[in-house]
Formats: C-alpha cells, structure tokens, sequence
C-alpha cells in the first residue's frame, strides 16, 4: 500500500465527502 500524493488527495477527497454527507 503506497500512499501516493495522488492517493493522499484522493483519500481526503473521499473523507471530506463522507463527513459532509
């Protein structure tokens, strides 16, 4: 599992989308 600064945005991207709801 390699956290990639693509991989990183897309990872805060999804958080923020589930904790908006």
């Amino acid at each position: 599992m390699s956290l990639t600064r693509k991989g990183s945005k897309t990872f805060k991207k999804a958080i923020d989308k589930f904790k908006k709801g």
